[in-house]
């Protein structure tokens, strides 16, 4: 499998993404030259699996309404300018989202309610929304999730638009999402729905990774 896309943040995390339009370079790399072995950090929750990042809030609701436009038009998405064009357009939509009231994160002795908040992002990697750095450094191969809250409108918008990082987050390798009613969320790009209650995510090992 090799990812690629507009914004497909793993690639640009394990280093081919400007090289995946070169073919003979993409041939090399998987001939064996100039190749980089990386243990990937692999997450569940519930039965879906994920390693990158995992979000609720106000993104999740933007992708989940970015995918529907791209059902019911598919032959626009062809293009990097007219997917930011969508993505704008369902990010001015959904301008007033944010994670519903009830939602808490439990982790080691912390309690954190989340009601309120922007959205909150759980990554596993140094690359968000179509290449924009989260922190200095996040490494997918510490066994470790990064937690970010951002708490409002204008801390999104200064990490999409203006690629300014929000922090280092904290860390841990198991969680409790704690949900009081049902809710959108992200799991590495695409939408799924996620229902009222508890979820616990956790490390569940690494997987093998091609990079450069």
């Amino acid at each position: 499998v090799m990812p690629y896309g507009t914004g497909n943040d793993f690639s640009r995390v394990i280093g081919i993404y400007k090289q995946a339009k070169d073919l003979e370079k993409m041939a090399a790399i998987f001939a064996g030259e100039n190749k980089t072995i990386i243990n990937f950090d692999l997450w569940r929750i519930e039965k879906k699996i994920f390693l990158n990042y995992f979000s609720l809030g106000y993104d999740a609701v933007v992708v989940d309404r970015f995918q529907k436009i791209r059902g019911y038009l598919p032959d626009l998405i062809r293009r990097p300018f007219v997917n930011r064009v969508l993505y704008l357009f369902s990010g001015v939509f959904h301008l007033f989202s944010s994670i519903p009231s009830g939602a808490m994160i439990k982790y080691g002795d912390k309690k954190i309610a989340l009601a309120g908040c922007k959205a909150l992002v759980l990554t596993n990697i140094n690359s968000y929304a179509g290449g924009k750095p989260l922190a200095q450094a996040v490494v997918c191969t510490d066994n470790q999730l990064n937690i970010f809250r951002l708490r409002s409108l204008w801390s999104m918008f200064r990490l999409v638009v203006g690629g300014g990082c929000v922090g280092q987050g904290e860390l841990s390798n198991s969680l409790v999402l704690s949900l009081g009613s049902d809710a959108m969320c992200q799991i590495d790009g695409e939408p799924h729905p996620i229902s009222k209650g508890e979820h616990r995510i956790d490390f569940i090992g690494n997987i093998k990774v091609l990079g450069v």
